[in-house]
């Protein structure tokens, strides 16, 4: 007769599995999340540069204006951008604390007793996988406004664009 598993394994194996198939959906959503930021990048590019284009007209100097209008673009996306990218770091937290628990005292002692100790299952979002106000800090939107791959390309659209405003009004 085949030995049976006593029903404690039986849930700790599933929720081992289920901590392996969990890693696998953050990975995935961060990897698709990159997907859609670098996208926002692409149009950013294609839109400004067109309106840039579109400023430079016949009537390049009669209204200046329309060289501040073209900031509006890359600022947009970069809400954009930002707002998903506070999203993919919720999936960071939560990824990150898996990887805390990895490296704990807790996962030997999870094998130990059979379950798993210290580890919120199935949190995704992270947003019970932690204290408050780190999770608070490390998802906020300001912090990924103030990303430096995402700030430095976004802004350094604008200031071109501000730039162009102040030659043509000012130097012209």
């Amino acid at each position: 007769m085949p030995e049976t598993k006593p029903e404690k394994q039986i849930a700790f194996e599933f929720q081992l599995e289920l901590i392996k198939k969990e890693l696998d959906i953050l990975n995935n959503c961060i990897d698709k999340i990159d997907t859609v930021t670098q996208g926002f990048k692409n149009w950013t590019i294609l839109l400004w540069s067109g309106s840039v284009i579109l400023a430079f007209g016949k009537d390049a100097t009669e209204f200046q204006g329309k060289y501040l209008l073209t900031a509006i673009i890359p600022f947009l996306f970069w809400v954009l951008d930002a707002w998903w990218r506070r999203i993919q770091r919720e999936f960071i937290f939560r990824n990150n604390k898996i990887s805390d628990f990895f490296n704990s005292p807790n996962f030997a002692q999870s094998f130990q007793q059979n379950e798993i100790i210290g580890l919120r299952m199935y949190d995704l979002r992270g947003s019970k996988s932690g204290e408050k106000q780190e999770y608070k800090r490390f998802t906020s939107l300001k912090r990924a406004f103030l990303f430096k791959t995402v700030g430095v390309f976004y802004l350094g659209l604008i200031l071109i664009s501000c730039g162009l405003y102040v030659y043509m009004k000012f130097l012209i």
